[in-house]
């Protein structure tokens, strides 16, 4: 028995144009770094071809310099441009209907209540497989190239786990293709991170201004870091760190106001809804798939997902699979890849995954 011609009308007329609004908020709410990528217009697309490539200057031209009356000039070209690429990747979670499930659901309303419920369920696995794969390490062929991957350098690769050529650039042969990494496992623990022992140098506060400083080319917009994305356990020290020393820096963009300064937070603040710290003016983000012992400065000028045939989430029809006559299944899917255009304009601290963890 298949499903009711009724029932099979309904779900056709149900698409992601009546579930979008309630699907958006469940997928870009809870994601950190994908909902200010979609909310900051830095998701471009669509764009075709078989892969994803960009273009990188990598070098500047030899053919300038001074002169005077009547000199001889360099006019020769030089190469100044190269052409990384990734494979795209690719998400998806199906939604099915079965014709026991149409039968228990015989109106309409039934109907739409119980796919919504579905696609409520299938949207949550498909943004817990983005968040994650937005930090991934790339290994997953079928999917995309994370910020393990993006954000390394060639002297930590092979501790990484990752590759040394990030979109078919080999970073031990072109250094300016490596990010800023500052690893060490082994001093940069939660008890040293938040009063150093007997060594400044450990402290959170001294690593974040190394760390800022090598991403930063100047203070202009572009050349330097634009947010800060950590998980909670590197979170808290900072915020020990700076209710401690009475150093905070707290702001509430939606609100249109911003602190900086020196000072412990007012209760007073606190009820105007600050709910967000910030390092340099950049905010300090908590995102659940970034791992423990990690904390990111994205450059996010730099940092775009490019989707191809949609920016947006796309769906299939409705289909009935010729092995199972009783139910009707569709996909929602997204494909795309993260680029990261300027690896040096981004970096990560790692610290002790033992002491960072919660």
């Amino acid at each position: 028995m298949a499903i009711d011609q009724t029932s099979r009308n309904t779900l056709q007329a149900l698409t992601l144009e009546h579930i979008l609004p309630g699907l958006v908020d469940n997928i870009f709410d809870s994601n950190t770094v994908w909902r200010r990528m979609r909310e900051g217009g830095r998701i471009i697309g669509p764009v075709s071809g078989h892969q994803c490539d960009f273009n990188v200057e990598y070098a500047k031209t030899t053919a300038a310099g001074t002169f005077s009356d009547r000199d001889i000039v360099e006019t020769a070209p030089n190469e100044f441009v190269m052409r990384p690429s990734l494979d795209w990747g690719g998400f998806y979670a199906s939604v099915s209907i079965s014709v026991n499930e149409s039968d228990a659901n015989q109106s309409p309303e039934a109907i739409y209540n119980l796919l919504e419920a579905k696609i409520n369920n299938a949207t949550q696995t498909l943004e817990d497989n983005i968040g994650v794969g937005l930090f991934s390490k790339g290994t997953d062929s079928k999917g995309i190239v994370g910020l393990r991957q993006a954000i390394c350098d060639s002297s930590n690769a092979s501790g990484e786990g990752v590759s040394t050529t990030y979109a078919n650039i080999n970073r031990s042969s072109y250094s300016w293709w490596n990010s800023n990494v500052d690893k060490d496992t082994t001093n940069y623990t939660a008890s040293n991170l938040s009063s150093g022992g007997s060594t400044l140098a450990y402290t959170l506060p001294y690593l974040l201004r190394k760390m800022w400083g090598n991403c930063t080319q100047g203070n202009m917009r572009g050349r330097r870091p634009t947010m800060h994305v950590t998980s909670q356990a590197f979170y808290d020290i900072y915020e020990e760190w700076a209710l401690s020393k009475g150093t905070i820096e707290m702001s509430n963009p939606a609100k249109g106001i911003y602190t900086t300064g020196i000072g412990r937070a007012s209760a007073d603040l606190q009820d105007l809804g600050f709910g967000e710290f910030t390092y340099k003016g950049a905010p300090i983000l908590v995102d659940s798939h970034c791992p423990t012992n990690y904390w990111y400065m994205l450059n996010e000028d730099r940092l775009k997902f490019i989707a191809t045939g949609s920016k947006d989430l796309r769906e299939t029809g409705w289909k009935e699979p010729e092995n199972q006559i009783k139910t009707m299944v569709k996909q929602i899917f997204l494909r795309g890849q993260l680029v990261l255009t300027e690896p040096r304009s981004c970096g990560v601290i790692i610290g002790d995954s033992t002491t960072l963890n919660y």
